[in-house]
């Protein structure tokens, strides 16, 4: 079974309501099983049946790619002089994954510049979409899933009030963490997820390894990851407790070295050696926007005394979302 028919012609109460055609005034059909605006007085309302929600949430799996996709689909139905006809939600959908534009972000058809246009979208957008890039994107995010398996085991813990977490880090500070995770859409989650995958995976036994990213899509935003192997002797507060000021002495020098890139610094801390597991995760999160001197004098003392990003590389890396 289909979805429902979208006819942004349909406005309020023609969608129950036989109206007169044209000048002969012969009563037209009532469409069945199609939908357009429903009550303009209060807002655009998206309507799914039980078959396109489930493509719409299964392909747009995180908030930020759910909910930009229903701003920009409103935005672009209910542009004035303008009637939308698709034969279903699932190939607006497919039409929305297939182009960007300018900034490299999902879009539907650009504004034709006329001052009324009738835009049809054909049957069979989704069935190619879903046959050809499809399938490659989904393999490719396979890894950006670390990302979210880490935000399910910080949540579930912090809502049980089960949450590790080192001495003067409050559970105010996880959330905050937690929440510029999440914000991440799905295609920023696998350019992240990748090297932190490796680190978690190839790092060493013997000493602490770290990694930074920057947020692809949230400028000032900037992510770092530390793999800390545990010292034998340790209790595990102590062992969470020397982690946590590692991780804390490292993001104070990120700021010094990257002043005016960094506004919010998000740690993901585990154990090191290749032993990681989502289990032993821990997250941090040091505000970075307002510096007082003292901070920045703190900063110039830690690095002066550890050494941390006296050298230090830089790479790119390109990321398709429909990689061939």
């Amino acid at each position: 079974m289909g979805s429902l028919i979208v006819d942004t012609s349909l406005v309020g109460e023609a969608h129950f309501q036989r109206h007169p055609e044209g000048p002969t005034t012969q009563p037209r059909e009532l469409e069945p099983f199609t939908v357009g605006h429903l009550d303009p007085a209060r807002g655009y309302v998206h309507v799914f049946d039980d078959a396109s929600l489930i493509t719409v949430l299964r392909t747009l799996d995180t908030i930020t790619d759910f909910v930009q996709y229903l701003e920009r689909k409103e935005a672009y139905l209910l542009k004035p002089g303008r009637t939308v006809w698709a034969a279903g939600e699932e190939d607006l959908l497919a039409y929305y994954l297939r182009h960007t534009d300018a900034q490299d972000e999902h879009c539907f058809p650009a504004d034709s510049g006329q001052a009324t246009t009738d835009e049809e979208f054909e049957e069979g957008g989704w069935a190619l979409f879903a046959g050809e890039e499809l399938p490659r994107k989904l393999a490719s995010d396979q890894v950006s899933y670390t990302w979210d398996r880490i935000i399910e085991f910080v949540t579930q813990h912090f809502e049980s009030n089960t949450l590790h977490y080192a001495t003067d880090y409050s559970y105010e500070a996880h959330e905050k963490a937690l929440r510029f995770l999440a914000q991440e859409p799905r295609l920023s989650r696998r350019m992240l997820a990748r090297p932190l995958a490796d680190l978690m995976t190839n790092s060493p036994a013997t000493n602490p390894l770290m990694r930074m990213a920057d947020s692809p899509s949230h400028p000032g935003v900037r992510f770092v990851f530390l793999a800390y192997p545990r010292q034998p002797g340790l209790t595990d507060e102590q062992y969470r407790q020397q982690r946590y000021a590692y991780m804390e002495s490292y993001c104070r020098v990120v700021k010094l070295v990257f002043f005016d890139c960094v506004d919010h610094l998000v740690g993901i801390s585990f154990a090191g050696g290749g032993r990681a597991q989502i289990g032993n995760v821990d997250l941090f999160y040091y505000p970075a926007q307002e510096w007082a001197p003292k901070e920045h004098e703190l900063a110039v003392a830690i690095q002066q005394k550890t050494g941390f990003l006296k050298n230090y590389k830089q790479s790119t890396r390109q990321e398709d979302e429909y990689p061939d």
